[in-house]
């Protein structure tokens, strides 16, 4: 998230589960520092979208995520 606050960069964040819905940045803000488990967690991934556009870009970037996540929700620094 802090690469996003620095860079200046408007983004919109959205949960890739079996629904996709907005991800307000408050929750991935806590879901990075580990304070709160993956809400809408996908095949054991936290899977995320995130539509963002710098400066005078003509049209928005996206990059898709799939992070792997432990049996409790939250982040695992491996993947099984």
């Amino acid at each position: 998230m802090s690469f996003f606050t620095r860079s200046g960069a408007e983004i919109s964040l959205y949960h890739m589960g079996r629904h996709v819905v907005t991800c307000p940045r408050a929750s991935l803000a806590a879901f990075e520092r580990g304070e709160m488990a993956w809400p809408e967690p996908w095949q054991g991934q936290a899977r995320l979208a995130i539509l963002f556009q710098l400066g005078d870009m003509p049209e928005p970037a996206i990059w898709f995520l799939a992070l792997p996540l432990d049996e409790q929700g939250m982040l695992s620094p491996c993947s099984a």
